[in-house]
């Protein structure tokens, strides 16, 4: 299998620490605004990348993160004060 590796902006084979083995840390949504495409795509991409490398016979530890909005509330609240 190759991956794009861009750090030195080619593709690669997929070298595995451990024989067999693969671990996946992907960023999730971060949702302080309603849901759009972008959240629906970064699940289905990954999802499609994590079932073909298992189809392959990878064992795939896939982890994602869902970051907590109330960090985020500040970037949509009013600027002025309202009385």
């Amino acid at each position: 299998m190759r991956v794009f590796d861009t750090r030195s902006r080619t593709k690669r084979e997929l070298e595995t620490i451990e024989d067999g083995k693969v671990g996946l840390y992907a960023c999730g949504i971060t949702p302080y605004s309603p849901s759009h495409i972008g959240h629906a795509r970064q699940a289905i991409s990954f999802d499609i990348i994590v079932r073909w490398l298992r189809k392959s016979g990878f064992e795939v530890n896939y982890i994602t993160n869902f970051t907590d909005a109330v960090s985020y509330t500040h970037l949509t609240l009013p600027t002025k004060r309202i009385v």
